[in-house]
């Protein structure tokens, strides 16, 4: 299992361990708004791990009415947290998954995205909050 915050992961594992009985669940953390966090997750999950069954990218966050981040590289944070990091992690566990295959990949998303069109990435002004959102997605 990857996570951004320790603490929720190991809420969540508790919760599939007594659901599904089973012990053999692990905690990496991952935080996909940064890129450099993407890499060190995929050298830990190799390190530790030789195949991938299935991949569920299921980041998603939406910042605070008027508050506009940047990501550690200068993307939107939204923007870095719900696309670029995923597909990041999507792109560098390609070979293990081929390797374990028949893997899967799942990305989950709303339907927001019919709500917006693609405008440019390095906006310096952001539209409102769901407008990122919806970007991302």
């Amino acid at each position: 299992m990857a996570c951004r915050s320790s603490e929720r992961a190991n809420e969540a594992i508790e919760t599939l361990k007594k659901e599904t009985n089973k012990d053999s669940i692990t905690f990496l953390q991952l935080d996909t708004s940064n890129l450099d966090s993407v890499r060190k997750y995929v050298t830990a999950f190799l390190e530790k791990f030789d195949r991938l069954d299935i991949l569920i990218n299921n980041a998603g966050m939406l910042a605070k009415f008027g508050e506009t981040t940047q990501s550690k590289e200068g993307f939107n944070m939204t923007f870095a947290t719900n696309y670029l990091g995923p597909f990041l992690l999507t792109r560098l566990l390609i070979p293990v998954l081929r390797k374990s295959a028949p893997s899967r990949i799942v990305n989950v998303s709303p339907y927001a995205h019919i709500f917006v069109s693609m405008v440019d990435l390095h906006r310096k002004k952001t539209p409102p909050k769901f407008g990122d959102y919806a970007i991302s997605k």
